[in-house]
């Protein structure tokens, strides 16, 4: 089942247009298989950082769970700056791989003893 995605109006249009279609399939290409768990629908925005050279951002956004108690909240990902459509695929694979990696389980904090002085000790004594 293909996943849900939204794309803004991209920015690459302007200059390339078929570097803009590209930078989308890469996006596709990467999410496909995701799974459900993402909360589609999945919003993307491009974005151009000019420098001595040209390199593009992504954002992809998800919906999120409509309350705290039914499901881990959106994921959100940006990516660094990229040159080229390969290099952005690769970080979202990435992101997601490190999601779905499992993670350890920490363990729990020992609680220390209650200390007990001072004169809300004296006083309770008192009564």
């Amino acid at each position: 089942m293909p996943i849900d995605l939204v794309f803004a109006p991209n920015p690459l249009d302007e200059r390339a247009p078929a570097l803009a279609r590209a930078f989308e399939q890469a996006v596709r290409d990467a999410l496909r298989g995701a799974g459900p768990e993402l909360a589609p629908p999945l919003r993307v925005r491009f974005a151009l950082w000019e420098d001595d050279e040209v390199r593009y951002v992504c954002k992809v956004e998800g919906a999120g769970a409509p309350s705290l108690k039914s499901a881990a909240p959106a994921w959100r990902f940006w990516s660094g700056l990229v040159a080229t459509p390969e290099e952005l695929a690769d970080q979202i694979r990435e992101s997601l791989a490190t999601r779905e990696a499992p993670r350890p389980v920490a363990p729990r904090p020992m609680r220390l003893p209650e200390e007990r002085w001072g004169w809300a000790e004296i006083a309770r004594h008192d009564v």
